[in-house]
């Protein structure tokens, strides 16, 4: 037996003593008993490592949060759950609230956990002279230009769809906009 074979033997008894052959991953919602699913390691019941999302109350373990029931050997349990923020991309539609003005942009707080900027002129129609006076607070339905983890989000209110709608007439503001 050469080196390579005792090294990938050594490895698949690593694995086979670390992971649970029989384990399904289960989907749990707040409030749910999740004891049930750890019964069956019961000789591990008082080393039960509990994490995110697991609270221990009256000899049983209750979900606090919705996902994926996950489980390590021998005794570690928690929930993996989706709590990601939204990260802007390219053409994506978005509804922002206008937070302050700059010489020729505004900011705006697209709910992300980075910097929106929409330029004075990026509006159908605008030019120096005839463009949109925002205020702090007012509402846009804009598309996200540009987008990059190291730089400010651009947003534009210009149509990529070709169909040119003045500002200043209110064409451009959407339906869902209006129906509020």
């Amino acid at each position: 037996m050469d080196v390579n074979e005792s090294v990938a033997e050594q490895f698949l008894e690593t694995v086979a003593v670390n992971v649970d052959t029989l384990y399904t991953p289960q989907i749990v919602l707040p409030g749910d008993n999740i004891s049930s699913f750890s019964d069956r390691h019961k000789e591990t019941i008082n080393i039960m490592k509990i994490g995110h999302g697991l609270l221990d109350r009256h000899n049983s373990v209750i979900a606090t949060q919705a996902g994926q029931f996950s489980y390590r050997v021998p005794a570690s349990y928690w929930i993996d759950t989706c709590r990601r923020r939204y990260i802007p991309k390219q053409n994506d539609q978005v509804v922002g609230v206008i937070e302050d003005k700059g010489g020729d942009f505004y900011v705006v707080n697209i709910f992300t956990g980075c910097n929106s900027i929409i330029s004075r002129l990026a509006f159908e129609g605008a030019t120096k002279r005839n463009r949109p006076e925002l205020k702090k607070g007012d509402v846009v339905y804009a598309r996200v230009q540009t987008a990059g983890k190291d730089i400010d989000t651009e947003l534009t209110c210009i149509s990529s769809s070709g169909v040119k709608k003045d500002w200043s007439s209110g064409e451009t503001v959407s339906d869902l906009l209006n129906s509020i």
